[in-house]
């Protein structure tokens, strides 16, 4: 690293004030002096999540879509060779290589063949990818892919289910405007967190923290710290679930995100939140609800995750003739031990430290509606003997009253489980499964229902855009065919998850497979993407081997300069044969336009 004395030292201790820009001589210097000694970094953002470019001396990078390309941008605006930063004696540059989209620099587009200096603070914009030139004094950790945040987020929810351990999510987004992009304010974010924290980049505009060992209100507690200290922390939109509260599951604490923030600030649709019962239930099921759904008789719903079990118990409710009473949903996994009683029956006021007044469980709460209790295998046996006795007697007395009350509401539970095979390990009561499955339904999965994922994508695309205040995507005939065969582990919550974010992501409209998350994978190579091209631009602009010709030309040439003609060292300096550099210069036409070459040269 070039070492630094006399003026270019004590520059280097400067900060570059936007509010009161230094002379441009001043500039020039301190950003020549930052680069001598490896101190501007440029971090690009794309779907991909961050990535980091230091600009050092002798630095020479080409970026583009291309792996050809030194740094690879996963973005369908950005070229295959988009653009080149170069660091010389004069400091960092970076030039446009005929992309088609632009390379721009804070909102001003290049002109081709006219280097631009960069210097802290700079905002890079290349296709919908966006970068942002740092101090290394500043710059914080890089931002995690989306795919990479549900890797680590099945594991740690794995972990906390486990061992019983808290778990919190937390997604930041920016409203729409010049600068909401996360390369703008999501630095300070990534650099405050631990190290077995993670945070990730969900859409240009939205950053999704994974918080281990954190409750919701330690959660919350540390965004209002983190984003206290932002300029534009005031504008941003911030909401945190946790495990199991908000969800059991990778995807349904996403969804409650998601939920969240639309939440916040919901656009008014006029697209109903799901599809009428008789699009997505198939037709035995949905008879049997129509005969099910006047009784008072206890309804278990049996289904993997994801597969609209509340939503079918919603619709029995509607159905029921008590649809104007209440509806009350309760997540089993949610219910700490010691709150049990409280949080079924209630309590009175001075019934324990803490109860300063009376409060309703969900029994009085349902009143004559509906009770649904979720994940009702997550319950121990203390509260499952302790449901029983309720559901055989009809009667429960408030925690610290005097007097029992009767239990009016139509129970509904739901599980994810083989209670069976619980009640032979001994971790379920039988006596509870008997009493809880007097009228099982079960819900089928998604997976080999082409037709209803294709109708549901269609329908989450819309919901996704209105609620959003952005256009709805378009989803061809061949990318429905291609959902259609994947299995969909998380069934219709992971759909809406994917759709959602890809309506986010969109920058023309169009989803293209390229376009799904990683877990969808095994269906990127199977097909040939219908949607988009393989070529990177169109009409007249060059083909991909004229764009890696150019690259491998200006590589050359600079190589060339640098050893002032002399074949060998600019070998050397390639890290490459002679004889290989030789073949270039003549397939590249290169040798007539060094001076002073090699007396060697062939």
């Amino acid at each position: 690293m070039a070492q630094l004395s006399g003026p270019g030292r004590a520059i280097m201790g400067a900060m570059v004030d936007q509010t009161d820009p230094l002379p441009s001589e001043l500039r020039r210097q301190l950003t020549r002096a930052q680069s001598l000694s490896g101190a501007l970094r440029l971090t690009f953002y794309d779907r991909a999540g961050s990535h980091g470019l230091s600009l050092s001396p002798s630095c020479h990078v080409v970026i583009g879509r291309s792996p050809a390309a030194d740094l690879q941008l996963d973005d369908r605006g950005v070229s295959s060779l988009h653009a080149r930063v170069v660091v010389d004696d004069e400091g960092p540059r970076i030039d446009d290589l005929g992309s088609r989209e632009g390379t721009w620099v804070n909102g001003v587009r290049l002109e081709s063949d006219e280097p631009r200096a960069l210097r802290a603070g700079d905002r890079v914009g290349l296709g919908a990818a966006q970068g942002v030139v740092q101090s290394l004094g500043v710059a914080g950790q890089a931002l995690a892919s989306h795919d990479r945040f549900l890797e680590r987020l099945g594991q740690e929810v794995a972990r906390a289910s486990a061992h019983r351990r808290p778990l919190s999510l937390a997604m930041i987004e920016a409203p729409p405007g010049p600068r909401s992009h996360v390369a703008g304010w999501s630095s300070p974010l990534a650099e405050a967190l631990s190290s077995y924290q993670l945070a990730a980049c969900y859409t240009s505009s939205c950053v999704e923290l994974l918080l281990p060992e954190l409750s919701k209100a330690q959660a919350t507690a540390l965004l209002d710290k983190l984003l206290a200290g932002l300029e534009a922390g005031q504008k941003l939109r911030r909401v945190v679930c946790s495990l199991p509260e908000d969800g059991a599951d990778a995807q349904s604490l996403l969804h409650a995100l998601r939920r969240g923030l639309t939440e916040s600030s919901r656009q008014a649709t006029s697209t109903p939140m799901f599809l009428p019962a008789e699009r997505w239930l198939p037709p035995a099921l949905s008879t049997a609800l129509d005969r099910i759904a006047p009784t008072r008789s206890t309804v278990l719903l049996v289904g993997e995750t994801g597969t609209g079990k509340e939503r079918l118990a919603r619709e029995l409710h509607g159905r029921s003739p008590w649809a104007a009473e209440p509806f009350v949903a309760l997540n089993c996994a949610a219910i700490p031990e010691g709150l049990l009683e409280a949080t079924l029956f209630g309590h009175a006021a001075g019934a324990f430290t803490g109860a300063s007044e009376t409060r309703a469980g969900v029994f009085a709460r349902a009143a004559g509606g509906t009770l649904f209790l979720d994940s009702v295998e997550a319950l121990s046996r203390r509260a499952q003997g302790v449901l029983l006795d309720v559901l055989e007697s009809g009667r429960y007395r408030p925690v610290g009253a005097g007097e029992e009350q009767e239990s009016q509401a139509r129970i509904l539970a739901s599980t994810r489980a083989d209670l069976a095979a619980l009640c032979a390990e001994g971790s379920f009561r039988p006596e509870l499964r008997y009493r809880l499955g007097t009228t099982p339904l079960t819900l089928p999965p998604l997976r080999g229902r082409a037709a209803l994922i294709a109708d549901l994508a269609r329908h989450f695309a819309i919901l996704s855009a209105e609620e959003n205040g952005v256009q709805p995507i378009t989803l061809g005939e061949d990318l429905l065919l291609l959902l259609g065969e994947h299995d969909w582990p998380g069934n219709m919550r992971e759909l809406r998850n994917v759709i959602e974010r890809a309506t986010l992501l969109s920058p023309d409209g169009a989803l293209r497979v390229a376009d799904l998350p990683r877990q969808l994978g095994a269906l990127r190579g199977r097909r040939a993407d219908p949607g988009g091209d393989e070529g990177d631009d169109e009409g007249d602009a060059p083909s991909f081997k004229v764009r890696v010709q150019r690259y491998e030309r200006a590589l050359i040439l600079d190589a060339l300069r640098a050893a002032k003609g002399n074949q060998s060292d600019a070998a050397r300096r390639l890290r490459i044969p002679r004889r290989t550099l030789v073949h270039k210069l003549k397939s590249l036409g290169i040798r007539d336009l060094v001076a002073g070459g090699d007396e060697s040269a062939p």
